[in-house]
């Protein structure tokens, strides 16, 4: 009888143990299913899941960053003539944003937040050194006016095609805004125009700059360069104007669709008659 009872127990226990293991089979089917689905449905507050992407505290941002916070020092230089001191921080500013560039590239180190940071940097170093130098009487004023009005330009082209990106997202205000940039980032990519109108820029500046301290490359380099920054920062500025009519033709198009949206939805408006009629009714 001992045997029979323990071989009873077993059995339950057997019986027992076998439920447990399907229930856990079941569990980890259900879980299997649910997540492709759950991959493909929408994150809380409608903003797409994180990309994942390389830290932004990285050695080619932070010296971007430092071209940033030092281009307003080498204005400063210029206004109080202190010009061998501007074009030793003018090769200096030129050295930083080719080494950032190349430690980003070789190191894997290039992030979203760079593609902003580094041309920003750029038009706060050339803009800086721009219109010093127009005040102090070494750059034609309507040749900083130029350039200074492309990078304002091009940077309100910018806002509104983070916007755009933004509000297709979902977005509705700012804060939204800043959260879907943050988990879909919209990389910049300057054309290869635009790349060559900073580098043309640049040259003009330290020629400029070299000009005043030792009289060289001459006041025919410094008007060749001055044509060619003409030229390059209208064809530059006329590159991007693709980008901007197709952005506002979007937003036109956004626009009237909201518009016949909201048209379709409203009540038709219901005719004097039948008012009338209503009232002598005594409907309400």
């Amino acid at each position: 009888m001992a045997g029979v009872a323990h071989a009873c127990a077993a059995a339950r226990q057997g019986l027992l143990l076998a439920r447990v293991v399907r229930q856990r089979g079941a569990s980890l089917r259900c879980l299997a299913l649910r997540a492709p689905i759950a991959s493909q449905l929408p994150s809380p507050e409608g903003l797409a899941p994180p990309v994942p992407s390389v830290s932004a505290a990285t050695l080619p941002n932070l010296i971007t960053c430092g071209r940033i916070a030092f281009s307003p020092l080498l204005g400063w230089l210029v206004l109080h003539e202190h010009y061998s001191a501007a074009l030793v921080g003018c090769a200096a500013a030129a050295v930083s944003d080719m080494a950032d560039g190349f430690i980003a590239r070789r190191w894997s180190m290039e992030t979203v937040l760079g593609s902003y940071l580094d041309p920003l940097a750029d038009k706060v170093f050339i803009g800086s050194m721009c219109v010093s130098l127009a005040a102090v009487g070494c750059l034609e004023p309507q040749l900083a006016a130029l350039v200074v009005a492309r990078d304002l330009v091009l940077i309100a082209g910018t806002g509104v095609a983070l916007w755009e990106h933004a509000r297709r997202a979902g977005a509705a205000s700012l804060t939204d805004c800043a959260r879907v940039l943050a988990r879909q980032p919209l990389r910049v990519h300057p054309t290869a125009v635009s790349k060559v109108t900073t580098a043309v820029q640049v040259a003009l500046v330290g020629a400029v700059l070299a000009d005043t301290v030792s009289g060289w490359p001459g006041e025919s380099t410094r008007q060749a360069l001055s044509l060619a920054v003409v030229l390059c920062t209208c064809a530059s500025t006329a590159s991007y104007a693709p980008v901007m009519l197709a952005l506002l033709k979007r937003r036109r198009g956004a626009g009237q669709v909201a518009a016949a949206a909201g048209v379709a939805g409203r009540p038709s408006p219901e005719p004097a008659q039948g008012r009338c009629a209503r009232r002598e009714h005594g409907l309400r």
